[in-house]
């Protein structure tokens, strides 16, 4: 995430003002986390986000069938070094939808699937109840990767992008 936190800068650095950034899943935290670093997108476009890195850890957790005792091991030991990462910032307090999406000079179009398996779709109510300059298009049955390809889903951003 870091380091495409650090492309996104760079990018910015050479190419000045960026218009839209589209992102999907986890390079969408990157990208909204990124905004707290300097990145000054017009607007986002997030496909599919998982903007929570506590319930990501928790939902890969379950994934794999991980016993309570070694989930709290692994949570406490990936806590600590997303902890050095990010400067000393409490990582389940930085990258969470309040911290994010919470600006509310953020624009930008939320895009996501209510049969999502990767990201349940409590996670995108929360992501909308702390992105006031949302527009949202919510899809049913395409998943977290074929959201990506579908006719309708590329549509419906193109027109919000002329919007």
């Amino acid at each position: 995430m870091l380091r495409f936190s650090a492309t996104l800068l760079a990018i910015q650095r050479e190419l000045g003002q960026i218009d839209t950034v589209i992102a999907h899943s986890l390079g969408a935290m990157a990208t909204t986390y990124t905004r707290k670093l300097g990145l000054e997108p017009a607007r986002l476009v997030l496909i599919a986000p998982q903007l929570d890195a506590e319930e990501l850890f928790d939902n890969y957790g379950r994934l794999l069938k991980l016993r309570p005792a070694l989930a709290r091991l692994a949570r406490e030991k990936i806590g600590e070094r997303l902890r050095e990462l990010l400067n000393g910032s409490d990582p389940w307090e930085t990258l969470c939808p309040s911290s994010l999406v919470g600006d509310p000079t953020l624009r930008g179009q939320l895009v996501y699937d209510l049969a999502d398996p990767e990201v349940p779709p409590e996670h995108f109510r929360d992501i909308l109840a702390n992105w006031s300059r949302c527009t949202p298009l919510e899809t049913q049955g395409l998943g977290h990767n074929r959201i990506l390809r579908d006719r309708g889903v590329i549509g419906a951003v193109v027109d919000y992008l002329r919007g």
